[in-house]
């Protein structure tokens, strides 16, 4: 640094073993963007930002970034070899959902950048190409005021306590899912924890009902991670999501890929009914969806009956009488290989086969 002695403080630039300095070729640019460039680094030599350097081992060359709304040239610099020559920093940045939390019941606080949001009626806005118009409708000023009056009133998030179990509030409509992670404090009244909202793609609007219950149940899981491994998760919706992921017959496909990363959580199912106040209603108030009947006494492993049957979702789902499947199983052996073969039977005699080869 100019002014210091050397013996007192040298910044240096560690660099891994074996890796061999770089001269990056240089690159071709207009004759208006190179005078803009040596303008641009005439007023950085008189400023004293940088200096000539004779003899450099590495070389790296200009980007220059034009500015639109100027026209101005911003000078930029390809560290690319540089930084793959350089050793990882030890300490990550730390994770916004953390700071947050630990920010909690602070009297002061400076100030603190919002991690992310989406709102409903702002999508369609937030999407718009160029050739088309921006057109702020009732609808949109109507939630933008709603954002305002949530924003500066009661609740306020309250981070999770050990020791004491949470409580899931899971929804989904046909274009949106939803969640709510709540926790009872001292008093025994419920405080949010973590709210989350997205929008559903093309694809996943083709979801069934109950799907679509699951695919929040899985989005949740894998957001609020670090919140949920250390307590026990009661999940309040109007299915047992348990019951359905738990106890299909074969663990394949997307279903089975979201059981799969559920199976490190401790999760236990609350019916909705079985629930009061008002916490559940405003919740899915605000994501409505289909009416899906209780589904105790519906055979989970014969849910797939009612997609052969082309049920419609807006009409309600009938209840089947639990029926146990049938397995019948059976094993060969030969000197070349061995084998195994998997009959399952399901209650109205439709039969799946299954083979498999053996390696030992």
């Amino acid at each position: 640094m100019p002014g210091l002695d050397r013996q007192l403080v040298e910044h240096k630039l560690p660099i891994k073993d074996g890796y061999l300095p770089v001269k990056q070729a240089r690159r071709r640019m207009s004759m208006d963007t190179e005078l803009k460039v040596k303008e641009e680094i005439e007023r950085l030599l008189k400023a004293g930002f940088i200096r000539p350097a004779i003899y450099a081992d590495w070389l790296a060359n200009i980007v220059p970034v034009l500015k639109r709304k100027t026209g101005a040239v911003r000078i930029c610099v390809d560290y690319r070899n540089l930084n793959e020559a350089s050793p990882k920093d030890e300490y990550p940045m730390p994770m916004a959902d953390m700071l947050i939390d630990g920010a909690a019941h602070d009297q002061m606080l400076s100030f603190m950048d919002g991690n992310a949001g989406k709102i409903q009626p702002f999508s369609s806005l937030l999407r718009l190409k160029q050739e088309q118009t921006f057109k702020w409708e009732e609808q949109h000023q109507q939630a933008f005021q709603e954002i305002k009056h949530y924003l500066s009133n009661p609740p306020v998030l309250s981070p999770p306590k050990r020791g004491r179990p949470l409580k899931l509030y899971v929804s989904a409509s046909e274009v949106s899912i939803g969640s709510l992670l709540a926790q009872d404090n001292e008093e025994g009244k419920e405080q949010a924890v973590y709210y989350l909202s997205r929008t559903l793609t093309e694809v996943e609007r083709r979801y069934s009902a109950i799907e679509r219950l699951c695919l929040a149940l899985y989005f949740t899981a894998v957001k609020l991670r670090h919140y949920m491994l250390p307590h026990t998760i009661y999940i309040i919706a109007k299915t047992d999501l348990i019951k359905y992921m738990l106890t299909r017959p074969m663990l394949r496909g997307r279903i089975g890929k979201w059981t799969l990363a559920l199976t490190e959580f401790t999760f236990r199912y609350v019916p909705q009914k079985a629930v009061k106040g008002q916490a559940v209603a405003d919740f899915l108030a605000d994501h409505p969806g289909e009416e899906i009947e209780n589904m105790d006494s519906l055979d989970i492993a014969n849910a797939n009956l009612l997609t052969r049957a082309h049920v419609c979702l807006n009409n309600p789902i009938y209840l089947i009488q639990l029926t146990p499947w049938k397995l019948y199983f059976n094993g060969s052996k030969t000197d070349k290989a061995s084998g195994a073969g998997v009959v399952l039977e399901e209650p109205l005699g439709v039969r799946h086969c299954y083979s498999f080869q053996l390696d030992f």
